[in-house]
């Protein structure tokens, strides 16, 4: 951007986009010269910004376009690329007006005697196993200097073998102490902003040059979250191939969708940190997630006993028959081999383990409402207890 003389304001992108602030109204002017679009002053009124008035001038573009300029706070509106994406104020960071991005400092804001719940799991589902666990992090005592955070934890854990039916092996345990640090960085996702470009989301060797796009939402208790990528298999996904890829390459980045042969899902909250990291990829998924946690004395989520996760853990371990055929199937999924007994039930859950459908087990289960993907039948006797599972793909 070049700041000319007269109030001129001149931005490169490509070709030029010229904001005169000192314009009179009803003066026009060659706006974008890249596009040939004409601006015309329209008015110039008071208008209550950020609680207090302001001299506002909107100014309208020859493309149907609006912008609105505001004499203490700068551009409040304007159209972007592509046309009709409209892009308003609602907040100016070091001035403590409307809303606020949070970033490292308010995400990791750990304080002495929080304590945080995460479950993980790692699965190849091409061969049917892998391993879960429980991990319990309590803050012992916390140095911070500017852009970074020292924090001495106590850590248990537990770990277990697991086939997609569950718990399946020995159980190993941990206890420790030890030390967590976290550094800011502009290259810290807990920095970026709504639609700001991640790169590399995906590793660049599995599927080549990648990149997301960031999303902040705030919940019904003020808490704000930070995430990118696609968590419910089978939505469209927000992840992206770098545009210079095609042929021919763009003069600029062009994004578009991949096919859902992969989800990606990293999300962070105020005061929570890192709260899930889920990654799949065909057939093998790396996931931690934030379950619960213990702050000011309140526990939101589950948090589970010291002794229950130093030994508690029961194991589980049975047979597996079941058979279902097509597969991958379009509407109709052919069921053998399970257990015939009285209230026996098949439930449906998709990789991030939503139950999506739940019928009386039988040799047809009617699957036309679901969406292409990986899919889970599971076994389940009255009590609800698993008795045998397995993995069908959806067309």
């Amino acid at each position: 951007m070049y700041k000319r003389s007269g109030g001129t304001y001149e931005f490169r992108y490509p070709g030029s986009v010229v904001i005169k602030t000192l314009a009179s109204t009803g003066q026009s002017w060659l706006y974008d010269t890249a596009n040939s679009i004409n601006a015309t002053i329209y008015s110039n009124s008071l208008m209550s910004v950020f609680g207090t008035n302001d001299s506002v001038k909107e100014i309208h573009l020859s493309d149907g376009g609006i912008l609105k300029l505001s004499k203490n706070h700068g551009i409040l509106q304007f159209t972007g690329l592509p046309v009709g994406n409209v892009y308003t104020l609602l907040g100016i960071e070091g001035r403590n007006l409307g809303d606020k991005v949070p970033k490292f400092a308010e995400i990791y804001n750990f304080r002495v005697g929080d304590v945080f719940q995460y479950s993980f799991k790692q699965m190849n589902y091409g061969v049917g196993y892998g391993n879960a666990g429980l991990s319990k992090v309590t803050i012992l005592s916390r140095d911070s200097l500017p852009g970074y955070y020292n924090c001495n934890i106590r850590r248990i854990s537990c770990q277990w073998a697991t086939t997609i039916i569950g718990h399946n092996g020995d159980t190993s345990h941990a206890y420790e102490l030890t030390n967590i640090s976290f550094t800011d960085s502009i290259l810290n996702q807990a920095n970026y902003y709504p639609a700001q470009i991640i790169e590399s989301a995906i590793p660049e060797a599995w599927l080549g040059p990648n990149c997301s796009y960031q999303s902040v939402t705030t919940d019904t208790m003020g808490i704000y979250s930070k995430f990118c990528g696609s968590y419910n298999f089978g939505d469209d996904p927000p992840l992206y191939q770098h545009g210079n890829l095609l042929n021919p390459p763009q003069s600029y980045e062009l994004l578009y969708p991949l096919n859902s042969l992969f989800l990606y899902y990293n999300s962070f909250k105020t005061g929570l940190g890192n709260t899930c990291y889920k990654f799949f990829f065909f057939e093998s998924e790396d996931e931690n997630q934030l379950i619960g946690y213990v702050k000011n004395g309140d526990t939101v989520g589950t948090v589970y006993p010291d002794d229950f996760i130093l030994a508690g853990v029961k194991e589980f371990s049975q047979g597996n028959n079941l058979q279902v055929y097509p597969n991958p199937c379009t509407d109709q999924l052919h069921v053998s081999g399970f257990p015939e007994g009285k209230g026996t039930k098949a439930l449906i859950r998709d990789i991030s383990g939503r139950e999506l459908l739940s019928t009386t087990a039988c040799s047809t289960i009617d699957v036309s409402s679901l969406r292409p993907g990986i899919y889970f039948l599971f076994l389940t006797d009255p009590s609800g207890h698993n008795l045998q599972a397995t993995r069908f793909v959806k067309r």
